[in-house]
């Protein structure tokens, strides 16, 4: 699979799934990273790790996500606090064009 039909795959992923992978109708949902990489598991082959964490807190699940390309880098996916009734953001939530720009630069050279 070449490097653009990768992103277009991972793009289609979050434009299908959009009432589950965004928030807001904009911003990549950080709950969504772990499901991104099941429905793209070239990503993971490719040594991308996404990683999810939650949290419960008095006022409900804080969750936060990051994912960290094969050099290592790594990109911060935001937090949110689900309270049973809304999605409040934590810290500050990234664009799906954000994350797969990240991909897209980080990816092998050659796979």
């Amino acid at each position: 699979m070449l490097p653009t039909e990768l992103i277009t795959k991972a793009r289609k992923i979050i434009e299908l799934t959009k009432d589950k992978s965004l928030v807001n109708n904009t911003y990549f949902n950080p709950i969504f990273a772990d499901r991104l990489a099941e429905k793209v598991p070239e990503l993971r082959e490719l040594g991308f790790n996404f990683s999810k964490t939650e949290t419960e807190s008095g006022k409900g699940t804080v969750t936060s996500a990051k994912v960290v390309a094969p050099n290592g880098e790594e990109l911060d996916l935001g937090t949110l606090l689900l309270d049973g009734k809304n999605v409040i953001v934590q810290r500050t939530l990234t664009l799906p064009d954000t994350l797969l720009n990240f991909i897209e630069e980080a990816l092998p050279q050659e796979f």
